[in-house]
């Protein structure tokens, strides 16, 4: 695990990148060295907020999620920015 994990998950906290498909998770935040930490947060990738992993592409990018009701996908190096705490 990374070491910018919050300190009260970091059990069950990991990356969005990580998660297996059809897992159901809660984002706990969003790297802000990241250069698209605004447009995800526009997104709907706040704190709180119920994500669930769908699938990956066959070569593992870019994987396909499930936020506030509808679905996109990211590529994996985005993905890597999200922290999350698997339900």
């Amino acid at each position: 695990m990374s070491n910018n994990l919050p300190s009260n998950n970091k059990d069950t906290a990991c990356k969005l990148s990580e998660v297996e498909p059809n897992s159901p998770c809660t984002v706990l935040n969003v790297a802000q060295k990241c250069n698209a930490s605004d447009r995800l947060a526009d997104m709907g990738f706040t704190e709180g907020a119920k994500v669930r992993m769908l699938r990956f592409a066959p070569l593992g990018d870019p994987l396909e999620v499930e936020i506030r009701g509808y679905r996109l996908c990211l590529r994996k190096e985005t993905a890597e920015n999200i922290v999350v705490s698997k339900i």
